[in-house]
């Protein structure tokens, strides 16, 4: 009995189920909506951008008929609409649709003022420019970065005092001021409103373990307005890789004839292999892998700096947790997990491509975690070589074949570098396709054993009579405070 119970309940859930999806079907006017053959994308109707509206019994229809094109693009607004609603509700996500809040345009007009000032050799004092997001203020000091939507600021949240409520009695609280980088976030600007990067990092954050999520930023609050979304993001403080890369030289961390010293290339890669394991492992595509993408993450240590260990622990024991990577911008990111067909969707690019992106994006052929591949071919190009990776910079292989090309970095290594290490890295990353016998992605297993490798050599050379691991990262810091 309980046997034909469960079977029968389960005959009436698909009842149910394809009521709903009839439903679905007469409320949007679909007339050629079927359940069991499955609607394409284009069959669910108009989906608002909001996360957490579908409850259980609106999951069971609309995830049924989510079949999205394969491949399709996936920054398609209806396909992210979609997979928000797949999504629970967040008490730090701010949907303030019915506000416009046009604070952008004054934001930049602010930083390059400072620019300017700066640049006069005037003083760069200011207050800053307030911002006000639904009684959370926060002081916007400086302009960090920008990108093709919006910018990203440095800012500091402030609070009212006690004497008032005008915006003159506004204050920094010298209770959370202690610490005057813990105070600082960053603020990420950017129009038109964009919801999906605070819901996928948050997703992220829920799925990896601890040691994991200190490779990627953490997002505090979003808030939505109409024409434009602002994002509370943490703030690492000493930049970006790029910029240690640009630094090389003034900064001491340079190796003769190339740009970073070798042990540096190694820590960064390592920690961008065990960053991509992880993301390809439960099935994210970061999609907008760069160096400039890449912060740096030089933690305070608990016992001070001295306590950090000379010799580096590939397990971060020894204060090496507190060293490493910060990777931004997962504006492109995808979590294969929230469509049907998981590691077999495939996507293509609908936005300008260059050198920067993998062969099948810039060939307009489909495409998985290629994308991740090339992205960290180039950072560890630009680390060695101290330029962006470019067409020129990749040529055939001798073995390469019309049918079945391969690709190999053209500028030759020095002789002194670990060069079969560099070697099979690259061969990985640019053809990840023939890791496998049978093609298939992701190659986690196979990074994984050129990072262990790695990292043991890593272990082995880092204390060398001169220019140890431990003392480069120190020049990597103080460069970031002096440049």
């Amino acid at each position: 009995m309980e046997r034909r119970g469960g079977l029968e309940s389960g005959r009436h859930a698909l009842k149910v189920a394809e009521k709903l999806a009839r439903e679905v079907r007469e409320q949007e006017g679909e007339d050629d909506y079927d359940m069991h053959d499955g609607a394409q994308l284009g069959d669910l109707g108009p989906l608002e951008e909001r996360t957490g509206t579908l409850s259980l019994s609106d999951s069971l229809a609309v995830t049924p008929a989510f079949k999205p094109p394969n491949p399709c693009v996936p920054s398609d607004p209806q396909i992210i609409a979609t997979l928000l609603s797949f999504l629970p509700a967040d008490a730090d996500f701010h949907d303030l649709k019915t506000q416009d809040r046009g604070m952008l345009d004054g934001l930049q007009r602010y930083a390059a003022r400072v620019a300017r000032k700066s640049g006069k050799g005037g003083s760069t004092d200011d207050d800053g420019v307030m911002v006000d997001l639904e009684g959370r203020s926060l002081r916007v000091s400086e302009k960090l970065g920008e990108g093709g939507f919006g910018a990203v600021f440095s800012a500091r949240e402030v609070t009212k005092s006690s004497g008032g409520n005008n915006d003159e009695d506004l204050d920094i609280d010298e209770d959370e001021d202690e610490d005057e980088d813990k105070a600082l976030i960053a603020l990420k600007v950017v129009k038109p409103r964009n919801l999906w990067e605070f819901h996928v990092l948050r997703r992220i954050h829920r799925t990896f373990s601890a040691p994991l999520r200190r490779s990627i930023i953490t997002p505090h609050a979003l808030y939505a307005f109409r024409d434009e979304s602002h994002l509370l993001l943490e703030l690492c403080p000493h930049g970006s890789l790029l910029d240690a890369v640009n630094r090389a030289g003034p900064a001491g961390i340079s190796q003769q004839g190339a740009c970073l010293d070798e042990l540096l290339v190694f820590f960064f890669t390592i920690e961008l292999l065990r960053f991509l394991e992880g993301m390809h492992t439960v099935g994210f595509i970061h999609g907008d892998l760069k160096i400039d993408n890449c912060l740096l993450r030089l933690e305070e240590l608990p016992g001070g700096a001295s306590t950090l260990s000379s010799i580096y622990q590939p397990n971060g024991e020894g204060g090496w947790e507190y060293r490493g990577i910060k990777v931004i911008d997962f504006g492109r990111t995808i979590d294969t997990t929230l469509f049907p067909q998981r590691h077999g969707q495939q996507f293509i690019a609908d936005w300008p491509t260059d050198d920067r992106d993998c062969f099948e994006i810039r060939e307009g052929r489909p495409w998985t975690y290629q994308t991740d591949y090339f992205g960290l071919a180039g950072i560890v190009y630009c680390m060695l070589f101290g330029k962006y990776i470019e067409a020129s910079s990749v040529m055939y292989a001798p073995e390469s074949t019309d049918a079945e090309p391969i690709y190999k970095i053209a500028t030759p290594f020095k002789r002194y570098w670990q060069t079969d290490i560099l070697t099979r890295l690259f061969d990985m990353l640019l053809n990840p396709c023939r890791v496998r016998e049978d093609g298939s992605l992701p190659i986690c297993e196979g990074l994984g054993r050129v990072r262990v490798e790695m990292e043991a050599w890593l272990q082995s050379n880092c204390d060398r009579s001169s220019n140890t691991l431990k003392g480069l990262l120190k020049k990597v810091e103080l460069s970031s405070y002096t440049h």
